[in-house]
């Protein structure tokens, strides 16, 4: 019998039992899920015609007001052909079954700035809560500046801004949103700042030209590593254990010692599985299993996100077979495979691997201008594919303010990052939107293999495990580039990018500008629309005047296919030929000698004469 060991509210609990005994006959399995002081939580009664080998499921469903904490137990009581009765403890309800998303359209704003933000959250499945939001902004001295109560609009999303004062308070505001009782903080900074013009090349993608001062030092290369062995396992090459009672053996103990290099290399162990696997457009991928001894039999857990997402038996008439699996969305965005097999005098044999999804999302979105290059105040053309109906959420800024600090966007990392906290068994991080490949995960033992994927088995089969002191309950159970943007917030100068025609006397005049650039904003777009039935929305906007390149993101929420995040941003630079750039003091005193800095951009073919 598998139970996991965490939970959810408004969840079910998987609990799986599969009868090994020879024989059939009609069993009665009840269960009841109770709180420390041993009150009912819920609890649930079938009967089923048990069979040998034969795997049975039960679905007790966590009431969504279930307080979280960590001593909880199932007690499971069989009568009939088999008769066995069960407690397991220190079952942990997890209160978290959703996850809180706030996007503001700046990370840094300075005193007298207009802020936006956007709040939402979502079910491990991706799909919209449609529940009412609490959004309360604090400023630096946790002061309740401004709150918006209960607000609901039909995708999901809400969203508010903030006036800044001019005179406001400088440090880090808060803003909390509160969800079906669950609450996510997200800060902003409020200072007196000048954009990040450049780093090693200006937003506009031009060479910064200059000198450059690099400091060099040699890391220290010495280490001391101490190796504690307190016991000693022996068993075959095939990880099965030893079943003569005398003998002798050769031990040979190996030191593992982990370096970070540039590029990760996974090795091949000991027992089931074998190579990466890659998805095809049926979502079908085929497992090698190979069992180190001959088996009539072997069952197979797929657990995604703490549950149960399938399971089953398979017959093994051979060593080795493979076995189709259909890669469905509910395991996203990673999924544990765990087979295991009895062996003839009833010891358990089990091994794990893990696997990545790399599209988690059923609502795929895409974005893209219709132009790289442009002038500023030039119309362009924004595109958003998804799936039709969609609520589209787009966000452009200037990308020198993304220099600043970090963006409170939402971003395909930042949803698979809280989709990983849903997963309690052991798992690698998933980085960068690996492809779907294989990492084997195999404890040291077959008990060990059942804990690191979340759930505590209790079973009359032989389950070999390491006993830590201290650490067992009476089951035997262990508890659980860059550049030139809205400077010091002043403008431009005047330019001219045509010929510089001459006087009569054979010198030149100066040319007069032909417009003025005055919008400079740090935010360009910040607005919502909906794609039509072929999936489409489209954005027509004039670019600002800032010579930069500008950052657009977009995020969709569907009410079928739930929420959809673009996975790489649309970029459109503005430039042009010869322009200037003006930079001021943020702030100035009276009288005080003010000290102006004009630089001259001329990327043209020839030198030019400025007045």
């Amino acid at each position: 019998m598998t139970v996991p060991k965490v939970t959810r509210p408004g969840t079910d609990i998987d609990i799986s039992i599969t009868i090994w005994m020879k024989g059939s006959g009609n069993v009665n399995i009840a269960t009841a899920f109770r709180n420390n002081n041993g009150k009912t939580i819920s609890g649930i009664s079938k009967t089923y015609a048990g069979i040998s080998g034969k795997l049975h499921m039960l679905k007790l469903k966590v009431p969504s007001d279930t307080p979280s904490g960590y001593d909880y137990h199932l007690d499971t009581i069989c009568t009939g052909w088999i008769v066995f009765s069960k407690t397991i403890g220190n079952i942990q309800v997890d209160s978290r079954n959703a996850s809180m998303f706030i996007q503001t359209d700046r990370p840094v704003y300075k005193p007298g700035d207009f802020v936006q933000f956007r709040a939402f959250g979502i079910k491990p499945s991706l799909d919209v809560i449609k529940a009412p939001i609490d959004v309360i902004i604090f400023d630096p001295l946790n002061n309740r500046v401004k709150q918006y109560l209960k607000l609901q609009e039909e995708y999901g999303v809400v969203s508010g801004f903030l006036q800044l004062s001019p005179e406001t308070h400088h440090g880090r505001w808060t803003i909390e949103m509160n969800q079906l009782g669950q609450t996510q903080q997200e800060y902003i900074e409020v200072k007196e700042y000048g954009n990040c013009v450049y780093f090693n090349r200006y937003t506009f993608g031009k060479p910064v030209e200059g000198y450059a001062l690099i400091n060099v030092t040699r890391a220290d290369s010495s280490d001391s590593v101490f190796v504690k062995f307190e016991k000693i396992r022996i068993e075959k090459s095939d990880g099965s254990s030893i079943e003569s009672p005398t003998g002798t053996a050769k031990i040979i103990i190996t030191y593992k010692y982990t370096v970070k290099v540039k590029e990760s290399i996974t090795t091949k162990t000991k027992l089931f599985f074998t190579k990466a696997v890659a998805v095809d457009k049926s979502g079908v991928i085929i497992q090698q299993v190979s069992f180190p001894k001959h088996a009539d039999s072997g069952t197979v857990y797929i657990f995604s996100k703490g549950t149960i997402v399938q399971q089953g038996i398979f017959a093994m008439n051979w060593l080795s077979r493979k076995q189709t699996i259909r890669v469905t969305h509910e395991m996203t965005p990673s999924f544990k495979i765990l087979v295991y097999y009895v062996r003839r005098y009833g010891e358990i044999v089990a091994d794990t691997i893990i696997l990545s999804i790399k599209e988690i999302f059923r609502n795929k979105v895409t974005m893209k201008f219709d132009q790289k290059l442009v002038e500023p105040g030039q119309t362009v053309n924004l595109v958003v594919k998804a799936d039709p109906g969609s609520l589209v959420n787009i966000l452009a800024v200037d990308k020198s303010v993304l220099l600043l600090g970090n963006a409170n966007d939402v971003t395909a990392n930042n949803v698979l990052t809280k989709l990983q906290r849903f997963t309690h068994t052991t798992v690698p991080i998933l980085r960068e939107w690996d492809s779907i490949g294989s990492v084997v995960d195999s404890g040291v033992d077959s008990k060990t293999v059942f804990s690191n994927s979340g759930v505590y088995v209790t079973t009359d089969c032989l389950l070999i495990g390491h006993r830590v002191n201290g650490l067992e309950n009476d089951d035997g159970l262990k508890p659980g580039d860059f550049g030139v943007g809205n400077c010091n917030g002043v403008g431009f100068l005047n330019d001219g990018t045509g010929d510089v025609p001459a006087q009569k006397d054979g010198s030149k005049s100066l040319a007069s500008p032909s417009r003025k650039r005055t919008r400079f904003p740090e935010t360009w777009l910040w607005l919502n629309t909906t794609t039509n039935r072929n999936g489409v929305a489209s954005l027509k906007s004039l670019v600002p005047d800032t010579i930069t390149q500008w950052i657009a993101t977009s995020f969709v929420v569907n009410p079928q296919s739930g929420l959809g995040v673009a996975t790489e941003p649309a970029n459109i630079t503005t430039f042009q030929r010869f322009f200037m750039r003006l930079e001021l003091p943020y702030s100035a005193i009276r009288g005080e000698i003010l000290i102006l800095q004009i630089t001259v951009f001329n990327y043209m073919n020839e030198d030019l004469e400025v007045g």
